[in-house]
């Protein structure tokens, strides 16, 4: 990958931006994900595109509790988290666009809570900064879901998170 000039990347399609990969949306990803990789690239110059995908390949926690993951918020606050030396602010950044996002959506809104709780369990013990940080959003988010979500949505939130 080229450092200088556009951020490029080797792909199937051969060598593409980032911005390219954003408008095209190769990923399957909204938009606002590649804008996520190439700002987290501004603040970590070591992160590469194998990095990326090695990220992204990564389980949560949950997963192994037998919930399939419907997003890729585990690797979006897991590539946050290896910003945040860089970039203090990477991981409430993250967190605020996925929230405007999904702060309406029963199933992704579900999961960004529960991403935000394992991160609590993750960091706790490892960076006591990191894991007040993830505490503090994981409560904005339930205290948002308790006062907003209404019915079936209250519902599902309950029950996949008990």
């Amino acid at each position: 990958m080229e450092r200088t000039g556009a951020i490029t990347v080797e792909t199937e399609f051969g060598s593409v931006t980032y911005e390219e990969l954003c408008l095209q949306n190769m990923f399957g990803r909204k938009e606002w994900r590649m804008s996520f990789f190439v700002d987290r690239l501004k603040y970590n110059k070591e992160l590469t595109f194998d990095k990326l995908q090695e990220i992204y390949a990564i389980q949560p926690p949950f997963a192994l509790l037998g919930y399939g993951p419907c997003t890729t918020l585990w690797g979006d606050f897991t590539l946050a988290d290896e910003c945040y030396l860089a970039e203090p602010k990477a991981i409430e950044r993250t967190y605020e666009k996925a929230f405007k996002a999904y702060k309406n959506n029963k199933i992704f809104g579900t999961e960004l809570a529960m991403v935000l709780n394992h991160k609590i369990w993750q960091w706790y013990e490892k960076n006591e900064t990191i894991a007040r940080i993830y505490d503090k959003l994981w409560k904005e988010v339930d205290a948002y879901v308790m006062e907003n979500w209404k019915g079936e949505n209250l519902q599902y939130y309950i029950k996949i998170t008990d």
